[in-house]
């Protein structure tokens, strides 16, 4: 009795996925038409698609709403988001209301039908002045210095004149404005195109194969003492050997699913799952990026990241693990 799907066949959630993605053009086809006499009709339905999408992909006991604003432990509120993913232990009776608390928020993402190159500008300018209303983690570790305690990232149907280089250089020019890696955008799909993802890299010449570090620190352009680099994953590589385009749907939940396991460890195994399953991803780290010194960081950090007391690659779980998304 077969219990193994033959060699070249698709993993069923990347099956799954494909439906969907066959879902969001003709949503995107639906919506354009509407939008000719009715904009502001055409958005709520473009942010109504994605709620639904997260409501059925993300765990149940998650609440995801639409159309709200957050408010700092001071009071002080956010301009108004278009999706926001509320913590399992969100009070019911505040989640009807349209002021979400921060400390219940887990991720918030800004919707377009079609996506312009000034979205992009705009939601890294929106994205930093979220991160100065709620502030970074509390925890004294590479991960709570690195990872803002809400993912904010963008999302949208399609593209206006916009490719996988362009995007890319878009996302660069919007490294360029921040002052800390924590106010990076997180997230950025395309539903039809690809996602790009978020990634930082601590690097220094404690870890690493011996000898090579002088080559890591010229090709990336870090200090001789180390840094952190910052950059996005994207499809480019996969696309450019001729690879199928990855399913950008997979590639925004993957992350997704990894960013939530840092607060819901129940998350975890489903988030491994995710991660180990043979479907296209959202491709590799792509060129271009930003490094910062590691006087970014706090002095108690910082000595750790001197030290060389530190993990290489890549654990959700470790707090000091030296790539975090």
């Amino acid at each position: 009795m077969r219990t193994e799907p033959a060699a070249d066949a698709p993993h069923d959630l990347e099956s799954f996925l494909d439906e969907v993605a066959s879902g969001l053009k003709v949503d995107y086809s639906r919506i354009r038409k509407s939008a000719r006499s009715d904009p502001g009709t055409a958005g709520d339905q473009s942010e109504a698609t994605w709620a639904d999408l997260f409501r059925s992909w993300l765990p149940t006991s998650l609440q995801v709403v639409t159309k709200g604003r957050i408010a700092a432990r001071d009071g002080r509120l956010s301009e108004q988001l278009d999706v926001i993913v509320l913590r399992d232990t969100y009070p019911p009776h505040l989640a009807k209301k349209k002021v979400y608390l921060a400390g219940g928020v887990l991720a918030v993402f800004e919707c377009k039908l079609t996506l312009r190159k000034s979205h992009i500008a705009d939601a890294v300018e929106r994205g930093r002045s979220l991160r100065a209303l709620v502030g970074p983690r509390k925890g004294k570790n590479l991960r709570d210095e690195l990872v803002p305690p809400i993912l904010y990232g963008l999302l949208a149907h399609q593209s206006e004149g916009l490719d996988v280089e362009a995007i890319l250089k878009s996302l660069d020019e919007g490294l360029a404005q921040i002052a800390h890696p924590r106010e990076s955008l997180d997230l950025l799909t395309i539903a039809n195109l690809g996602t790009w993802a978020n990634m930082k890299n601590l690097m220094s010449p404690r870890i690493g194969p011996p000898g090579m570090w002088d080559t890591v620190q010229k090709l990336h352009g870090v200090p001789p003492e180390g840094g952190v680099k910052v950059l996005y994953m994207t499809p480019r590589g996969l696309l450019s050997e001729g690879s199928p385009t990855p399913n950008p749907l997979y590639g925004m939940l993957q992350v997704l699913y990894w960013r939530l396991a840092i607060d819901l460890p129940g998350i975890g195994p489903i988030a491994d799952y995710w991660a180990g399953a043979k479907v296209r991803g959202q491709g590799s780290a792509g060129g271009g990026g930003r490094s910062f010194p590691v006087e970014i960081l706090s002095p108690e950090v910082a000595m750790v990241v001197r030290g060389g007391r530190l993990n290489p690659g890549f654990d959700y779980a470790d707090p000091w693990a030296t790539v975090l998304l």
